[in-house]
C-alpha cells in the first residue's frame, strides 16, 4: 500500500516575473437553476410536512429503518429524475415522484405504482433507468425468506409489471436491495445486484439479471473473492466496461471486479487504497465516457467528491469536493449518484437532492479536509493499515496521534507517522486504542474522527473454537425478531456433554417453544427436551441451567406476582429425550417476588438435596431456592437485597465462592456481593470498573482465573453505521482490577456488523474446560479452554519440565507419591520461546508433577 497520496493537489505552479499562474482542473459547483435557492439543492425535511416537497423526508430513524428516500434514477431520454417515497419503514411506496432534471420542479403525476405488490422488508427501495428509457425498481429483503422483486415500467405512463421475482443467488441466503445498477436496452438490458449480507457464507455474492425478450429476467449468481460484507452493505455497485463492475460497502474499500457468467464467478482486479478513495463514501456513480467517479462521503459534514481515473485498474485521482447544503444523519449511507454529461446529481438520504456542474477552474486555496480513518481490527502479529483521505491546498502536513486511555484524554504523537496511511506492524494488544490524525496548512488545522483499533490475540493453546451457529442457520437460531431476541439462554450439561438452548417463535404459546439439545463438541442437533405442561408467563420459558448431577432447571419470565402469571420453575431429572419436566416452584400474589420482573436470570450449583438456585430481579433483589427433601419437588425460597439495583434485562448472575454472587450488565461495573439469606441482606464486597463500558453479561472461571463476556458493538464514525460485530471477549483476571485481554471472537452474525439486540441480551457460561455463549439475534458459539500440557524430560538426576506460556499464573507442584501432599517447587519458571521451563533436581526414583492455578 502506498504511504502517500500524491494526487490530492492537482495544480501546478508557474512563476514569472509578474505573477503566479495556477493550472486549470475540474471543479464542482452548484447548478444554480436546480431548486429555488440557487445552490443546486432541493432539501429534505422531517415528515409529515417534509422538506421542499412533502415527500422529501429527513427522518433518520433510530435503527428501525426509516430513511424514507433511498434511491434515485435519471432518464436520459427526457431528463427526468425518479425518487421513491414511503411513509414508514415497511409500507408500500406512497409514490415514485418525478423531478425536472434542469429546474428540480415536480412533474405530476408520478409513476403508476398500482402494480407494486406489498412484498419485501421494504417494498420499493432502489430505482434505475435503462438506455431505452425503461424504468426498473427493486424491493429490499433477504432471500429465500423474501421474494426479491424487480419491477418494470416501459415508460412513465405505464403500469409496473414484475420483471423478476425470486432469489438472485439461489445457493445462498442473502440480503438484497441496497445496490442496483441497470445498463443496455431491450433484450440486451442487464441489472447488477450485490449482496448486503455480511456473513462469510453469503456476504460475498453478486447477481446479474439478464433478459432474452426485454421483459422477463433471470438471475445468474456470481461468487466473488471479496471479503464478506464488503460489496454492498450500505454501499453501491456500478457496471464497468464489458464484464466488469465496481462495488463497495460503507467503511470498506472500493473494489473493481471482472465477472464470468459461465463460471459464475467475479474476481477482484483492483482494491483501491483508502487514502485515494475514502471508505466513508457510500453511494457512488461512474461515468465511463469521461473516466469519472463521484460519491457521497457521509462523514461529517456530508459532501460529494469527484475523482478521475486514467484506466479502470489505475489509481483514482481526486479532483474536487463540495459540502452538502444540509448535514442530517444519513444513518445507512444510502442514496444515489448519477452523471449526466458535465453534471452530477446526488440523492443523499435525509438531506435531499443536489445538482452540481463539472467545470474547469483554478483550485482555490483551501483548509485541510479529512475523511476517515475508520475502525479496524485484526489478529495479533499481522500488519494493520489505518488510512485516511486528506486534501487541501497547499498540501497539509500530517501527524498521527494515539490514545490508549479509556477516558480518551491522552492523545500523543506517533513518531514518524506523517502520511495519510499509518500501518501498525506486528499488531499486539498493546496497540489497541483510539487513533486520529491532525492535518494543517496555512488555511487551518483539522483533527480527524477517532478510529478504534481492536486486536484479536493469539489464543493458541488457550481457547479453541469448536463450532458456531449463525442466525438463520437453524430454525431455532433466529436472525432478528424486531430486535427482541428469541434466544436468550443456554446451559451445558457436563454429564451428557450437551448444550441445551431455549428458543421460541412467540412469547406465550407453548407451540412456539423448543428446548433444543445439541452435541456440545460438534454442535450437531440431537433432539428436543419434553415440554409437557409448561404454561404461563410473560415469556413462557427463558432462563435455563444444569446442575452438577445433570438435572436441568428452567423458568418462565413474569412482570408481576399476580396469581394469573406466577413465576414457574421446572426441573428435568436429566436431559434425556423422554424426561418429562416437573413443576417444582410457583409463586402466588403473597410470595416474595413482589411486582417487579423476574426470570431473566437463573443460576444453579450443587447436586441433589444440596442444589441451590439463584435468581435476581430488576429492582435490586435476589433469591435463593433450596429443595426441602430428596424428592426434589418442593422448594423453599429466601430473599436478600442485592446491590446492583434496577437495570436492564440483559445481565448476568452467577454464584461465587461460598455465599457470594457476581452480577454484570452493560455500562455498569462487575459486582461481587455476599449475602446472608437468613437475614435477608446482601453486602457489596468489591466492584471492578476496568472493563469496557460495552461489556455486557459475563461468566467467570475462578479456578482458571478467566472471565468471558459479550462486548457489544458501538456506533462508530461516521455516526450513521455500525461497522463492528458484537464479540465474545476473554480476559485473564488474576488481578480483576487490571484484566488482561487474551481472546476476542466475533459473534457469528457476521464479520462486519452486529444485528440489533434490544436490551443487550446474552449469556456466557464456563463449565470445566468448556465455554459457550449465546447472544440475541447474533448467534451461538462453543469453545474448549484446554488445560496446559506439562512435558517432562529426564536428564540425569534432573527433570526438565515445560508448558506453554500463553496462559500464565500456574504453579508447578510435585509429590513423591500420589497419596502424599503436593508442594510448590521453589524454582522460578523461565519463559523461553513461549514456553515455561523449570529444571528440578531430585534423587527420588519416582516423582509426580502437576500444574495448579
Amino acid at each position: 500500500m502506498r504511504t502517500l497520496f500524491t494526487s490530492f493537489i492537482v495544480s501546478a505552479i508557474l512563476t514569472t516575473a509578474c505573477c503566479t499562474v495556477r493550472a486549470q482542473t475540474l471543479q464542482l459547483q452548484a447548478h444554480t437553476t436546480f431548486g429555488w435557492r440557487g445552490d443546486g439543492s432541493i432539501q429534505a425535511g422531517p415528515t409529515p410536512s417534509g422538506g421542499d416537497y412533502y415527500w422529501l423526508a429527513s427522518n433518520s430513524g433510530s435503527g428501525t429503518g426509516d430513511n424514507l428516500n433511498r434511491g434515485m434514477a435519471h432518464n436520459p431520454l427526457n431528463n427526468h429524475l425518479y425518487i421513491p417515497f414511503r411513509t414508514n419503514s415497511t409500507s408500500a411506496p406512497e409514490g415514485v415522484h418525478i423531478l425536472d432534471g434542469t429546474t428540480g420542479a415536480e412533474i405530476t403525476p408520478g409513476l403508476d405504482i398500482s402494480g407494486i405488490t406489498n412484498g419485501g422488508t421494504i417494498t420499493l427501495i432502489k430505482i434505475d433507468v435503462a438506455d431505452d428509457g425503461v424504468i426498473y425498481a427493486m424491493n429490499f429483503g433477504s432471500a429465500p425468506g423474501t421474494k426479491n422483486t424487480v419491477y418494470r415500467w416501459s415508460d412513465e405512463t405505464s403500469v409496473a409489471t414484475v420483471a423478476f421475482a425470486g432469489n438472485p443467488a439461489p445457493t445462498t441466503s442473502s440480503q438484497w436491495g441496497y445496490t442496483f445498477d441497470v445498463r443496455g436496452a431491450g433484450p440486451n438490458t442487464q441489472i447488477l445486484l450485490t449482496t448486503s449480507s455480511t456473513t462469510p457464507a453469503s456476504g460475498r455474492v453478486a447477481s446479474l439479471l439478464t433478459t432474452a425478450d426485454g421483459t422477463n429476467f433471470t438471475a445468474r449468481q456470481l461468487n466473488t473473492d471479496a471479503e464478506p460484507g464488503s460489496i454492498g452493505y450500505y454501499g453501491a455497485a456500478a457496471f464497468g466496461p464489458g464484464n466488469t463492475f465496481w462495488a463497495k460497502s460503507l467503511n470498506n474499500p472500493l473494489q473493481y471486479f471482472s465477472f464470468d457468467t459461465n463460471a459464475g464467478t467475479a474476481t477482484v482486479l483492483k482494491l483501491y487504497d483508502l487514502n485515494e478513495f475514502p471508505a466513508t463514501i457510500g453511494p457512488f456513480g461512474v461515468q465511463l465516457a469521461n473516466n469519472r467517479v463521484a460519491g457521497v462521503d457521509v462523514s461529517t459534514p456530508d459532501s460529494i467528491m469527484l475523482f478521475s481515473f486514467a484506466s479502470t485498474t489505475g489509481d483514482m485521482a481526486f479532483l474536487s469536493r463540495t459540502n452538502a447544503p444540509t448535514d442530517n444523519i444519513n444513518r445507512y449511507g444510502m442514496g444515489s449518484v448519477i452523471f449526466k454529461g458535465n453534471m452530477v446529481y446526488s440523492l443523499d438520504c435525509n438531506n435531499g437532492v443536489w445538482a452540481l456542474d463539472i467545470v474547469s477552474a483554478a483550485p482555490p486555496p483551501s483548509a485541510p479536509y479529512i475523511s476517515g480513518p475508520v475502525l479496524r481490527y485484526g489478529p495479533a502479529g499481522t500488519n494493520l493499515p489505518l488510512a485516511s483521505f486528506v486534501s487541501g491546498s497547499p498540501a497539509p502536513t500530517i501527524r498521527w496521534q494515539v490514545s490508549h486511555s479509556i477516558s480518551n484524554t491522552a492523545f500523543v504523537d506517533i513518531p514518524g507517522a506523517t502520511t495519510p496511511v499509518l500501518t501498525l506492524t506486528n499488531l499486539q494488544v498493546s496497540d489497541e486504542g483510539l487513533y486520529h490524525l491532525v492535518a494543517s496548512n496555512e488555511w487551518g488545522v483539522l483533527t480527524s474522527v477517532d478510529a478504534q483499533v481492536l486486536v484479536f490475540p493469539d489464543t493458541t493453546g488457550m481457547i479453541t473454537p469448536l463450532w458456531s451457529l449463525a442466525p438463520g442457520s437453524r430454525p431455532y437460531v433466529t436472525p432478528d425478531a424486531t430486535s427482541t431476541p428469541y434466544q436468550r439462554a443456554l446451559t451445558y450439561n457436563a454429564l451428557s456433554n450437551q448444550v441445551i438452548i431455549v428458543s421460541r417463535t412467540n412469547t406465550t404459546s407453548v407451540s412456539g417453544l423448543t428446548i433444543n439439545v445439541i452435541n456440545a463438541t460438534t454442535g450437531a442437533d440431537l433432539y428436543k427436551l419434553d415440554k409437557t405442561d409448561i404454561t404461563g408467563g410473560s415469556i413462557i420459558l427463558l432462563a435455563i441451567a444444569a446442575a452438577d448431577d445433570g438435572a436441568i432447571y428452567a423458568c418462565n419470565q413474569v412482570n408481576s406476582a399476580s396469581a394469573t402469571t406466577p413465576l414457574k420453575i421446572y426441573r428435568w431429572a436429566n436431559s434425556g429425550p423422554g424426561t418429562v419436566p416437573a413443576l417444582i416452584f410457583t409463586n402466588g400474589p403473597s410470595d416474595f417476588f413482589g411486582t417487579t420482573r423476574w426470570g431473566d436470570t437463573l443460576a444453579v450449583r450443587g447436586s441433589g438435596i444440596n442444589t441451590e438456585l439463584l435468581l435476581d430481579d430488576l429492582s435490586g433483589t435476589a433469591a435463593i431456592l433450596k429443595p426441602t427433601d430428596a424428592t426434589m419437588l418442593t422448594w423453599t425460597s429466601t430473599v436478600f437485597t442485592a446491590f446492583y439495583g434496577s437495570g436492564t434485562i440483559g445481565r448476568s448472575l452467577e454464584f461465587g465462592l461460598t455465599n457470594t454472587i457476581w452480577q454484570k450488565k452493560r455500562s455498569n461495573r462487575l459486582l461481587l456481593a455476599s449475602y446472608e439469606a437468613a437475614l435477608g441482606i446482601g453486602l457489596e464486597q468489591a466492584s471492578y470498573e476496568a472493563f469496557s463500558t460495552n461489556l455486557g453479561p459475563v461468566a467467570l472461571n475462578s479456578s482458571r482465573q478467566l472471565l468471558a463476556g459479550i462486548e457489544f458493538a458501538t456506533v462508530q464514525q461516521p455516526v450513521n453505521a455500525v461497522i463492528l460485530p458484537d464479540m465474545l471477549v476473554v480476559y485473564n483476571v488474576e488481578d480483576l482490577a487490571n484484566p488482561r485481554l487474551i481472546g476476542r471472537f466475533p459473534m457469528p452474525a457476521g464479520q462486519t456488523a452486529a444485528r440489533p439486540n434490544a436490551n443487550s441480551i446474552a449469556q456466557v457460561i464456563f463449565q470445566g474446560n468448556r465455554l459457550y455463549a449465546v447472544e440475541g439475534n447474533n448467534g451461538i458459539m462453543g469453545f474448549t479452554v484446554p488445560y496446559p500440557t506439562l512435558d517432562i524430560t529426564r536428564i540425569g538426576s534432573s527433570s526438565l519440565l515445560r508448558w506453554a506460556s500463553a496462559e500464565p499464573g500456574y504453579k508447578l507442584q510435585a509429590t513423591p507419591a500420589l497419596s502424599g501432599g503436593w508442594t510448590n517447587l521453589p524454582q522460578t519458571a523461565t519463559n523461553i520461546n513461549s514456553r515455561y521451563l523449570v529444571s528440578d533436581s531430585t534423587a527420588e526414583p519416582m516423582k509426580f508433577y502437576r500444574l495448579k492455578k
